[in-house]
């Protein structure tokens, strides 16, 4: 039962609006070469940086401030920006429900 709701709120997180909206996004940001470059760049960068974050390894300065400029310079690529916003509100409600999940984890 259990296993059933989840494949069921798994179906409602792939409709709904912040999915959509992301898929649409990646889509169109992807299509250009020059953003897709960029924004691969900015996506591999900032697993590292996390990673680094995670395992608690000093940070990597070069890293970090070609992560930043990426970041900068992503927000004047229309499609990259509309990408990382909905990338944002996805993540943000993924961590709505892990929130309620984890919640209700500890009763």
């Amino acid at each position: 039962m259990i296993e059933e709701a989840a494949r069921a709120l798994a179906r409602e997180i792939e409709n709904s609006p912040e999915a959509q909206a992301y898929r649409t996004a990646k889509e169109a940001a992807m299509g250009e070469s020059q953003t897709a470059a960029l924004l691969e760049r900015f996506l591999e960068l900032r697993q590292r940086l996390q990673a680094r974050q995670l395992l608690g390894t000093a940070e990597d300065a070069a890293q970090q401030q070609e992560f930043s400029k990426l970041g900068e310079l992503l927000q004047f690529y229309p499609l990259a920006a509309q990408f990382l916003r909905a990338e944002y509100d996805l993540q943000g409600l993924l961590s709505k429900v892990y929130a309620i999940l984890a919640e209700a984890s500890l009763l």
